[in-house]
């Protein structure tokens, strides 16, 4: 957060600098039409937007607070909201997303616990952040409505970020990246090219890219297996050995 906030209140002046000892390139000064995209400490948007959106979403599920004192519990809701504005400062098209879906999941968890524990103190808070988080989404729908002039610049944002985003430099460097990758997956017969050999810009690309159809698989059915695992009527218990026995 800290070093978010220096990032974007200096306009990546090089306060940043002396902390930013990597020989790979930083970019520092990207922007979208006209909005500097924050990174703080990471090296491009993307990451940073990435390890806000983790450390926002993990406060806002998990709340560590609950097992802190009444300080932590206070700052906790600051920082959380803090990170998810610097996520959003990130201008990331993937964090975007990601704010959305936590949003929707937290509001999900939220009419779960109410219906769950309605006449309970837990229930009667989550039907409370539920409310409030209704407001505060019908609140930013009536300011686009009846002042879109002031929502302009971050519709504006928004729309170059998601919408548009096949015109912007980053997603043709991505995509180059993601077809190099591939064009030497083909070249190894689909055996790949080891761990750490290609860059892409994303998980699938880079799996298969790297450890080949085979390793592909392996992990597709680890996942898959993990999941399944999940939703079945035992789970995965630790207090189980490896056959299933106490």
């Amino acid at each position: 957060v800290v070093a978010g906030i220096a990032d974007a209140a200096t306009a990546g002046s090089g306060v940043l600098a002396p902390l930013r000892t990597a020989s790979y390139a930083i970019m520092s000064g990207s922007d979208i039409d006209g909005m500097r995209r924050v990174i703080g400490f990471n090296t491009e948007a993307s990451s940073y937007g990435a390890v806000t959106l983790f450390f926002a979403s993990s406060l806002l599920f998990i709340r560590p607070s609950r097992f802190a004192g009444p300080v932590c519990r206070l700052i906790e809701p600051v920082l959380t909201l803090a990170l998810f504005v610097l996520c959003f400062l990130s201008t990331s098209s993937s964090a975007y997303l990601g704010i959305a879906m936590a949003v929707a999941l937290y509001g999900a968890n939220l009419v779960a616990q109410a219906a769950a524990a309605s006449h309970s103190l837990e229930g009667h808070r989550a039907s409370l952040q539920l409310a409030l988080l209704v407001v505060g989404l019908w609140a930013a729908v009536l300011v686009v409505m009846f002042n879109p002039a002031l929502a302009a610049p971050a519709r504006h944002v928004i729309d170059q970020a998601i919408f548009h985003k096949t015109g912007t430099d980053s997603y043709l460097e991505r995509m180059g990246w993601s077809r190099v990758s591939m064009a030497a997956f083909a070249q190894t017969g689909g055996y790949g090219l080891g761990l750490g050999s290609t860059r892409a810009s994303s998980l699938a690309v880079a799996v298969v890219a790297s450890t080949g159809v085979i390793g592909a698989l392996l992990l597709a059915g680890f996942l898959a297996r993990g999941l399944l695992a999940q939703l079945s009527p035992g789970g995965l218990r630790p207090d189980r050995d490896t056959n299933g026995e106490a």
